[in-house]
C-alpha cells in the first residue's frame, strides 16, 4: 500500500517516525521533542533487532528522521536524501555528538530501485562509506516506511486516513459484535 505523506509537515513526520521506532526498538525508547535534538528524533540503548527478526544487535541506537516536502522536484530526490545524510554524518564524524552503535535514517523521499545506478543502491553504498563511524547503518525510505507502516497495524491505524480496507472491516466487524451481532462475512 502506499501512504502519501506530503499531507504532513516536517514536525507530523517526526511524531510518526517516533511513534513507529519505539513501537519497533521498544517502549524505553527516549523520544526528543523540538528544538535541537543532537541528530536524533528518538534513541535507544539496549538489544534490538530490526533488520532481521534474527539478528540482535545491542548498545546505542539512533533514529534520524528527514522529510522531503513537495516542492523538492522527483529527480532530486537522491541528491535531496544523500546531501541530508552527509549532513549528519558530519555531526557524528565532528566528535561533538554521540556516535551511535546502529543509526537508522528514516524520510519520506524515494530511492530508485536501478541496479547500482539506482538511489537505493548509490544510498547503500554511501551508508558502507561511513562504517568506520558507525557500524550498522540503515536507510528507511519511502517505499520501506510504506512496509513498516504495513506490518505495524496498531501505529497505522492511529491515522484514520491511512486505514487500509482491512482495517476498516475489522472496525465494522468489531462494533457489530459489541452489539451481538455477529456475521459469517462481509
Amino acid at each position: 500500500m502506499a501512504y502519501d505523506f506530503y499531507g504532513f509537515n516536517p514536525l507530523d513526520f517526526e511524531e510518526l517516525v517516533q511513534a513507529l521506532f519505539q513501537r519497533v526498538l521498544g517502549n524505553s525508547s527516549l523520544i526528543y521533542g523540538l528544538g535541537a535534538d543532537g541528530g536524533r528524533e528518538l534513541s535507544f540503548r539496549g538489544r534490538a533487532a530490526f533488520a532481521s527478526p534474527y539478528e540482535f544487535h545491542d548498545g546505542l541506537w539512533i533514529v534520524q528522521a528527514k522529510f522531503r516536502s513537495r516542492d523538492v522536484h522527483n529527480h532530486e530526490q537522491y541528491d535531496w536524501i544523500s546531501r541530508q545524510f552527509k549532513n549528519e554524518m558530519r555531526k557524528f564524524k565532528s566528535g561533538n555528538y554521540p556516535v551511535p552503535d546502529q543509526y537508522i535514517f528514516v524520510t519520506n523521499a524515494v530511492l530508485t530501485a536501478g541496479y547500482q545506478r539506482g538511489g537505493r543502491d548509490k544510498m547503500q553504498a554511501l551508508a558502507e562509506h561511513y562504517k568506520n563511524t558507525i557500524p550498522r547503518i540503515y536507510i528507511v525510505a519511502y517505499d520501506e516506511l510504506c512496509k513498516l507502516l504495513l506490518n505495524n497495524a496498531d501505529v497505522r491505524q492511529a491515522y484514520d486516513h491511512w486505514l487500509s480496507p482491512g482495517d476498516q472491516m475489522a472496525q465494522i466487524k468489531q462494533l457489530l459484535a459489541k452489539q451481538n451481532i455477529y456475521t459469517l462475512s462481509l
